[in-house]
């Protein structure tokens, strides 16, 4: 598997389909499982940047909405 065939990601529901992707790729082969893992920590540090920023805006929200 080259880079431009991994599965885009663009939103958090695209992660498990890229990690099926991942397990794909290391029983195919195309990927050492230390390979797939490192790819598999760069989704998880997506989710949890996305995670942030949509705690953020929801608290941000609720701030304005008692009027803080």
């Amino acid at each position: 598997m080259t880079v431009e065939n991994f599965p885009k990601v663009t939103s958090a529901t695209d992660i498990p389909s890229a990690l099926a992707a991942l397990l794909q790729s290391v029983a195919k082969g195309e990927l050492t499982t230390d390979e797939a893992d490192a790819i598999a920590s760069l989704y998880g540090r997506y989710v949890a940047a996305v995670e942030a920023v949509e705690h953020e805006a929801s608290l941000k929200a609720l701030e304005e909405r008692i009027g803080r």
